[in-house]
């Protein structure tokens, strides 16, 4: 009984060593967001071509074509939604978790110059989303069904920043016992 609670307490102890981890956070946000946005859309495109090749079928019932139809409309808003949720929530965890780790506040200057990086990224990513949204005729035309997705891809550095360095203050500023 006695190593069990020795093996727990270790095991809350590994968060200690833990420096910082607001780098890596909004690193797995920026990616996240980039690979979840392209998904949503041309899963979008894919399921609007379908979608008119199964409407054209005379096989299929009419309840199955208006089913088809309605998840056709329905799926802008609930997948812009979705990836917005899906982004702050991502932020929460990054913030709650950041929370837990003890660490000196000299590594704050270390984990804003490693920020900057990802700030560097972060623009570069967002010109090649703006490339790759206008460059592409299926793209551009769906691109407007998600106005609160392609709000954040356009924005992504200023996105970026505010979360990264919210992350950053958490594990900074929070009182050291």
């Amino acid at each position: 009984m006695r190593n069990n609670l020795l093996r727990n307490r270790k095991g809350f102890q590994a968060l200690n060593y833990k420096k910082g981890n607001a780098f890596l956070d909004t690193v797995t946000i920026l990616v996240v967001a980039i690979l979840l946005i392209f998904f949503i859309y041309y899963s979008y495109v894919a399921y609007k071509d379908w979608n008119n090749e199964f409407q054209k079928d005379d096989d299929m019932s009419a309840e199955a074509k208006d089913m088809a139809q309605n998840f056709s409309a329905k799926y802008p808003k609930m997948f812009d939604d979705g990836f917005i949720m899906v982004i702050i929530l991502l932020w929460i965890a990054g913030l709650v978790s950041s929370f837990f780790i003890d660490s000196h506040p000299l590594f704050f200057i270390i984990t804003v110059v490693l920020l900057l990086f990802v700030f560097y990224a972060g623009v570069h990513l967002g010109n090649i989303y703006e490339t790759i949204v206008t460059g592409d005729d299926a793209l551009t035309l769906i691109v407007p069904s998600f106005p609160k997705a392609n709000w954040f891809m356009t924005h992504l550095l200023e996105s970026i920043i505010v979360i990264g360095l919210s992350i950053s203050l958490v594990i900074f500023a929070k009182m050291r016992t």
